[in-house]
């Protein structure tokens, strides 16, 4: 197995509709042959090889267009690879074991679907203020099947198993995250943020 990650190559099949023939086109109900193209995804090793990301499939807008068949372009995602302006990244995350991904938030609504391992995820328990001082942490542990929906929240990983793990990741980007002021109508901006300290 030659996988940065010694987790199994991961299978994409892109199932998509081929061109009706021109004898069909008088006819409303016809329906086109189907095309499934097979590709094993690669993962690229990140974070000092602690973790691997296998891009998916990624689209520009949504909603999205099924036009076409053949190979599909993936769109270049920029920053570290995770939000895609005005559209969806899909991939799979790997994390060594042991490996701890550092709190952070995107502008972005995350679907995290574990598919090999356990994985604790870390949120923030009470408000605080990274500035002036540490949050408290809560640990909530993620079993395969668990979907984490994540909507711009400040958060994180740890892998404390003996064994490499899979997330599926969903990424969609969204208007900018904010959260309300409590006996307020004022909202709080919520940036993105990277490698805040929890404790």
């Amino acid at each position: 197995m030659a996988s940065a990650t010694q987790l199994h190559l991961a299978r994409k099949l892109v199932v998509s509709n081929l061109p009706l023939p021109a004898n069909l086109a008088s006819s409303s109900t016809a329906e086109p042959a189907v095309e499934v193209l097979e590709e094993h995804i690669n993962p690229v090793s990140i974070l000092d090889g602690q973790g691997a990301r296998s891009s998916i499939f990624t689209h520009r807008a949504v909603p999205t267009s099924n036009a076409g068949s053949g190979k599909i372009e993936l769109a270049d995602v920029p920053g570290a690879g995770i939000v895609l302006p005005n559209g969806v990244n899909v991939y799979h995350f790997d994390m060594a074991p042991g490996y701890y991904c550092p709190i952070h938030r995107t502008t972005s609504t995350d679907y995290m679907t574990v598919l090999t391992g356990e994985v604790v995820l870390l949120t923030p328990g009470a408000a605080f203020d990274p500035a002036t001082g540490t949050g408290e942490i809560v640990k909530t542990l993620c079993k395969p099947g668990d979907v984490v929906v994540q909507r711009g929240t400040l958060h994180g990983w740890v892998n404390s198993t003996p064994n490499w793990i899979r997330l599926q990741c969903v990424v969609l980007d969204t208007e900018p995250v904010t959260t309300n002021l409590e006996g307020s109508d004022a909202v709080h901006a919520l940036p993105d943020v990277w490698d805040v300290k929890l404790a």
